[in-house]
């Protein structure tokens, strides 16, 4: 890796459990593990969640207003 501090971090999601990974982890001096699907860790899942709010409170009546909603959302 490159120069500097790096800090390894995961949030308990299953593809982190494998041996291969685990090891990688433990011998990172950096390793930070948070909560499982940790909004924090992963700013996209915010904009998921807004969109998906904003889409229900709608209320789609069937696919075709699902999708139209999804894009003027």
């Amino acid at each position: 890796m490159g120069q500097g501090v790096w800090i390894m971090a995961e949030d308990g999601a299953g593809c982190h459990n494998a041996l291969s990974t685990k090891r990688d982890f433990e011998a990172c001096k950096g390793h930070s593990t948070g909560p499982g699907l940790s909004l924090d860790l992963n700013p996209l899942e915010n904009i998921w969640h807004v969109l998906k709010n904003e889409v229900y409170r709608r209320n789609p009546r069937n696919e075709t207003e699902l999708r139209q909603f999804i894009l003027e959302e």
